[in-house]
């Protein structure tokens, strides 16, 4: 993403309209999507707001969906996510990093995760009837449902019969397990090279294939009753970590939009 000071609307605007008249020309609803727009975790969404105000400053009339997920299960998704990019801290570290010294670099952190904040500020750039937040459990339940309100969010027509022809099943990548996070996070101690770990002791070029694939071979080795061991584990400690941090906020998300929260595991 290009410096604050470099940005220009319509320049930005410009790039991107001949695709999207293309897509409107097609008959089609054009979209922009990137699990980055909501801001990294990995440095504790500093940005978020900025790109929202960038968005806003280039489509002021676009239609947002947020997807949100309940903070624990997001929140152990995003260190396995954090281990697979490169990154070597364990968990306790990843969630709390150092608090010494006066250069702070953005790291994770805790309330990124309250959804609420985001949300109202999305609302305030584009009005609230243009922004529909929808939960990612609801995915899980029910693909087509969750479909199906998506598209009627956009003003968009399925064919018929798509929505049920679409290959919920399918995981085109498969989350980390608890020993394949435990070996590729030694692993990228090492040898692995990257910007959430640029200075291992023994960089190598290929690491990033080199280290998936030992871990993977590990965890394939791993009897099941280990994997379960770790999984729990992890699950525990960020239960532990989380308490109830995120009651008030997912209070306020429940208000903002009308979502049965509790029915779908937030704590409330």
């Amino acid at each position: 993403m290009c410096h604050g000071l470099d940005f220009d609307p319509v320049r930005a605007r410009g790039a991107l309209l001949p695709q999207l008249t293309e897509a409107l020309g097609d008959g089609l609803v054009p979209v922009i999507s990137k699990e980055r727009l909501s801001g990294s975790p990995h440095s504790g969404g500093y940005d978020s707001k900025s790109i929202a105000d960038r968005l806003a400053a280039v489509f002021d009339a676009a239609r947002v969906l947020i997807c949100v997920r309940e903070q624990r299960s997001i929140i152990a998704s995003t260190f396995k996510q954090y281990v697979r990019a490169g990154g070597p801290l364990p968990l306790a570290r990843y969630l709390h990093p150092p608090r010494a010294g006066s250069r702070k670099l953005p790291m994770f952190r805790f309330d990124h995760f309250e959804y609420d904040r985001l949300v109202a500020h999305y609302m305030r750039l584009f009005g609230s009837e243009h922004v529909l937040v929808i939960p990612y459990e609801l995915l899980v339940l029910d693909a087509e449902s969750f479909m199906a309100s998506i598209l009627e969010f956009a003003g968009a027509r399925a064919p018929k019969g798509a929505l049920q022809a679409l290959p919920y099943s399918v995981r085109r990548k498969q989350a980390l397990s608890g020993v394949g996070t435990s070996a590729l996070r030694q692993l990228n101690r090492f040898i692995r090279p990257s910007r959430l770990n640029p200075a291992p002791l023994f960089p190598l070029t290929n690491a990033e294939e080199l280290t998936s694939r030992v871990s993977a071979s590990i965890a394939a080795g791993t009897p099941d009753r280990l994997e379960r061991i770790l999984d729990r584990r992890l699950r525990q400690a960020i239960e532990a970590e989380v308490g109830d941090r995120y009651r008030d906020s997912n209070r306020r998300l429940r208000e903002l939009t009308g979502l049965t929260l509790e029915q779908l595991g937030y704590p409330l």
